[in-house]
């Protein structure tokens, strides 16, 4: 009978113990992503505040930035020449270039990858920045953003977001397509017909590309949305045969309000 107690407090022990053990697991995660969002918080007032004074493009902390009207902070396009603790080398599809996939394709068959990869469906959101972080490696743009360590901030920085479209060379008031407007001149009256190509970029962005740059936002199970920086054309499904978040295109990250 002494014996039978025994096991029964020692079994009652180890539950405690074990339940001890997860709940202060738990709570140690919970602590750590509160002490990174806090972490987040003040970047993004940090960045607002240098942007309040230095708006256009500057150098900080040895990094090209370009803040716009809205105060917010933007990176130069992200580059595989870039360093290492900069922006992680395996970002990249191909090494050898600049472009980003939105989702990776890890060998599933069509419908496994549309399953995965489709946010709406799988988080409830259709902007991968809302993505939890230890969930975010399949979705390559995002990612690249989410861990970058630029101009002295290593979180905190962001895809931009870009939901609408006004006509096929237009959307006002969308993130991506605005920023495009106030760096390349684009009339936010004119859509339907191609804008200027941005010629000054360069003198800022030396990795700038005339081609399309990601945005945040699902425009469907398989595409996302984008901005083409060669004429302000707004893309929100794939030009191709693939799904458009397979394509490879370039991106920028922001770091302020959203």
């Amino acid at each position: 009978m002494k014996n039978n107690k025994k096991k029964v407090v020692f079994a009652g022990i180890l539950v405690l113990v074990i339940a001890l053990f997860f709940v202060g697991k738990m709570g140690l995660e919970e602590y750590r992503e509160r002490e990174f969002q806090g972490e987040v918080q003040d970047n993004r007032q940090e960045a607002l505040s240098y942007c309040s004074n230095n708006p256009g493009a500057s150098e900080l902390n040895g990094d090209t930035v370009y803040c716009d009207s809205n105060n917010n902070m933007w990176t130069i396009t992200l580059d595989y020449r870039m360093s290492e603790d900069k922006l992680k080398a395996d970002y990249f599809i191909d090494r050898e270039v600049t472009n980003f996939v939105w989702a990776r394709n890890y060998g599933e068959t069509l419908s496994e990858w549309q399953e995965k990869s489709d946010i709406v469906a799988r988080y409830g959101t259709d902007d991968c920045n809302e993505i939890p972080r230890d969930e975010m490696e399949r979705f390559n743009a995002c990612n690249a953003c989410a861990t970058l360590n630029y101009a002295g901030f290593s979180s905190g920085w962001r895809l931009p977001y870009q939901e609408s479209k006004q006509g096929r060379y237009c959307a006002p008031g969308e993130q991506l397509w605005d920023f495009g407007a106030e760096i390349c001149g684009w009339d936010p009256e004119q859509c339907d017909s191609p804008h200027e190509l941005c010629l000054d970029i360069k003198e800022w962005d030396k990795y700038a590309g005339a081609g399309t740059y990601w945005s945040a936002n699902q425009s469907g199970p398989f595409d996302a949305w984008g901005v083409n920086f060669l004429n302000g054309r707004i893309i929100e499904e794939s030009l191709g045969t693939e799904p458009s978040k397979m394509n490879l295109r370039f991106v920028r990250c922001f770091l302020g309000e959203f």
